[in-house]
């Protein structure tokens, strides 16, 4: 039981492999979830304080889901990253002390520990990815890392408890604030949080249509995904999206025309058109889907 629910998933740069989340618990409800579930004194009702939950990254071949390595964690893995060459492997380590670590592709061993803020979840590289930025829960903050020398380079306040952190427009990385319900901006260039929104809902998580100017966030309470369109140098609301119950992970197509939802709650994935801003159907899954990528032969 302690290693069901996969959580996130990932796929390498040359899309021969996945790399699958399993934190160890079920993240189903968000923030909310993870703070109740490894709180020492709280995790799953009465476990003592000195228990450690130890999430393990499955490695996949994409192709044929043929298992090519199991790696066991020292606590919780919220998501798991591939390098933009495809060499390493980016995770946090999601408990009080966190950590970042970063294995060798070449034969999963572990390369470096780096010390971060409290309760990290998110890890993610920036578009030109010559950086790192993790989401600190519990510190409000988001760590930015030097890819190339895995040395930390900024630290930055954002918001009320971040949970997810990912590459927007224009150099920019937008960070999820669940506590206070507000996407922040922090430009890369800078490492300094330039602005925010405040959307009005938890969200679950954020990705960007360059080809539109878009963002689109999803709402699991009420099954929508929200769009803010950003013709300029700021974010205006511009519509919404009847998805599923429980809309959680989004990914665009290549070509920025369809975007997919997983809705948690339905087990499915809605499949909605771009442009006219509309659901054209549902694809029926496993249970509580969370994670989403798209492979292209």
């Amino acid at each position: 039981m302690i290693n069901m629910w996969p959580h996130q998933i990932s796929l390498s740069p040359d899309r021969s492999m996945l790399a699958i989340s399993l934190p160890g618990s079920d993240f189903y409800k968000g923030s909310d979830m993870m703070l109740s579930s490894f709180t020492p004194g709280n995790m799953m009702g009465n476990l003592p304080e000195k228990f450690t939950i130890r999430g393990k990254i499955l490695i996949l071949n994409s192709i044929t889901g043929e298992m090519i390595k199991e790696i066991t964690l020292e606590g919780i893995a919220y998501n798991a990253v591939f390098s933009p060459g495809g060499n390493e492997l980016w995770t946090a380590i999601m408990q009080p002390e966190g950590k970042v670590m970063v294995y060798d592709m070449a034969d999963f061993s572990p390369v470096k520990s780096i010390d971060v803020g409290e309760m990290p979840s998110e890890v993610s590289f920036s578009g030109d990815g010559q950086k790192v930025f993790v989401a600190n829960g519990m510190s409000n903050t988001v760590t930015i890392i030097d890819a190339s020398t895995k040395q930390i380079i900024g630290t930055c306040m954002a918001g009320n408890y971040p949970v997810g952190v990912w590459p927007g427009m224009d150099d920019i990385m937008d960070v999820e604030s669940q506590g206070d319900q507000r996407i922040c901006f922090i430009e890369s260039g800078t490492n300094t949080v330039e602005d925010s929104v405040e959307i009005g809902f938890v969200p679950g998580e954020v990705a960007t249509n360059t080809r539109m100017r878009q963002m689109w966030i999803t709402d699991p309470i009420n099954g929508e995904v929200h769009i803010w369109s950003n013709p300029d140098t700021a974010y205006i609301p511009s519509g919404t999206v009847s998805v599923g119950d429980g809309a959680s992970a989004i990914t665009f197509s290549r070509d920025g025309t369809m975007c997919y939802v997983a809705n948690q709650n339905e087990g499915t994935v809605s499949v909605v058109d771009v442009a006219r801003k509309v659901e054209v159907t549902k694809i029926a899954v496993g249970r509580k889907p969370n994670g989403i990528v798209l492979r292209y032969s």
